[in-house]
């Protein structure tokens, strides 16, 4: 079995540059691309400036502009990109939302590979060789069988309760893939959002609600409001203020167990002063200072 993250900055903006292998893409000028790049990056700033990386856009740039060579050019979803860009870095959730894919679907379709003709179910090398879909993202998936790796094309799929095979779970802007199958790569499968209330559930294959408070979580992932106790129940999150003995993964979402005061405390805002990761929103202490969430991927797109 094997377990991969999609991480959130770095790996949504690979997924622009590398381009989507959903959809027709229209022939377009490189001075047009050139024009996409400079809008999408400078929208990308602030995120950088939150981050104390640099923020003229140069590396930014220089990304979209080498695989703009490689790739065809749609017009109108770079339009659209830089709008659900700019939405999203504005809106309530700021940089942090903006890493979410969902939040900007245009994106993944601004460059088209122009290769890309393995079929699901085929040997792959990297998600370029696979051919387009219309019934989900393709990627090349890859599984371990003894010493060995088996990469195949794959095609993913938004899934509901009992859909299988289910081959990862999504919680916010990072996908978490799990190789159910212990032999071969599906040529399909499902992955089951967390917002969409199920999870993708290792030991049956299959997209799995989430456990509701006073239900069993021996084998279910529990609600957000919950968490998994020491008799096996999913019970709810304490309150910020409460003591949060039993466990650090005790308390309300933007809270954390603060172990000097052995009580749940709201979690720190970008900028403010921490010493330890779990205290801050984002999950990154650097220099003493909360930083943006994947401080390391957004160092990919501002330079460092």
């Amino acid at each position: 079995m094997t377990h991969r993250r999609s991480c959130s900055w770095l790996g949504s903006f690979l997924v622009l540059v590398a381009g989507s292998a959903v959809g027709a893409a229209c022939s377009s000028s490189n001075g047009s691309s050139n024009d996409f790049a400079n809008r999408y990056c400078a929208e990308l700033s602030p995120c950088c400036a939150a981050a104390g990386l640099p923020t003229d856009g140069a590396t930014c740039r220089a990304f979209v502009s080498a695989y703009a060579t490689s790739a065809s050019f749609d017009a109108s979803a770079a339009d659209a990109c830089v709008d659900e860009t700019h939405a999203a870095v504005n809106g309530s959730a700021g940089c942090q939302g903006a890493e979410d894919d969902s939040a900007t679907p245009s994106c993944a379709k601004v460059f088209a590979s122009k290769s890309g003709t393995t079929a699901p179910g085929g040997t792959c090398t990297t998600d370029s060789d696979c051919a387009p879909a219309s019934n989900g993202t393709v990627r090349c998936a890859s599984i371990f069988v003894g010493t060995s790796s088996i990469s195949k094309c794959q095609v993913d799929m938004v899934g509901k309760a009992g859909d299988s095979p289910c081959v990862g779970t999504k919680e916010g802007a990072v996908t978490s893939y799990v190789g159910t199958s212990s032999s071969d790569v599906p040529p399909q499968g499902y992955v089951c959002d967390v917002a969409n209330g199920v999870f993708c559930d290792p030991t049956s294959g299959a997209c799995k609600a989430l456990a509701n408070v006073g239900d069993s979580c021996a084998d279910a992932q529990c609600v957000d409001a919950a968490y998994c106790d020491g008799t096996g129940k999913c019970v709810a999150r304490i309150a910020v203020g409460a003591s949060c003995a039993g466990g650090e993964d005790t308390c309300v979402t933007t809270a954390w167990c603060d172990p000097t005061s052995g009580v749940c405390a709201t979690k720190l805002a970008q900028g403010q002063a921490c010493s330890d990761n779990r205290a801050c929103s984002s999950g990154d202490c650097t220099n003493e200072k909360c930083a943006p969430a994947d401080a390391i991927g957004l160092a990919f797109i501002c330079g460092s």
